[in-house]
């Protein structure tokens, strides 16, 4: 099997059969970053701009420079601030090293399966997992996670501090 960059390579020389497995990798790559910030409602749509900007930019790529996982991390970032400024919203704007270490580090979805939102719900509660999920894995402000759940920002606030505070008892918990 040929690496990240050996692919992108391999297309840009005229391979375009290969082009569905480099758009899959290149999806996987940047769904961690996606899925960090942008709302579940919306990430196909991220995802799939996000592909544009990769088949727009891919004659530039230099697999010299850097590697494949790299480039694509920014121009995930760079949709994912698009998609926050064309809503008129006020981007999350993380450190490129933050994204790259969260591009490296998560090998696909960032997202909990039915197993842990199982779990996270049997120690936090329902009402704060709801909380924490529209949080941490859809990128819910505590004004908008209040707004859903009719209570105020600062309650929306409360239950997710509280849901983190659990979780790491109990993992401290399972670890000693």
């Amino acid at each position: 099997m040929a690496s990240d960059e050996e692919l992108a390579e391999l297309v840009r020389g005229g391979r375009t059969g290969l082009w569905p497995e480099l758009a899959d990798r290149v999806m996987r790559m940047a769904w961690p970053i996606i899925s960090y910030r942008v709302r579940m409602d919306d990430r196909e749509d991220v995802i799939q701009d996000v592909l544009m900007r990769f088949v727009k930019a891919l004659p530039a790529y230099d697999a010299e420079r850097a590697p494949l996982k790299a480039f694509v991390a920014v121009l995930a970032r760079r949709q994912v601030i698009d998609h926050f400024r064309a809503q008129g919203r006020r981007p999350p704007l993380q450190p490129i090293d933050f994204i790259l270490d969260v591009a490296a580090a998560a090998p696909g979805q960032c997202n909990p399966g039915p197993e842990l939102e199982t779990l996270i719900e049997q120690v936090v509660g329902e009402k704060a997992t709801k909380a924490l999920l529209m949080h941490v894995f859809d990128g819910y402000s505590y004004r908008e996670i209040g707004e859903a759940l009719g209570v105020s920002p600062a309650a929306a606030k409360m239950r997710v501090r509280r849901a983190i505070r659990r979780l790491k008892l109990y993992l401290g918990a399972r670890d000693g």
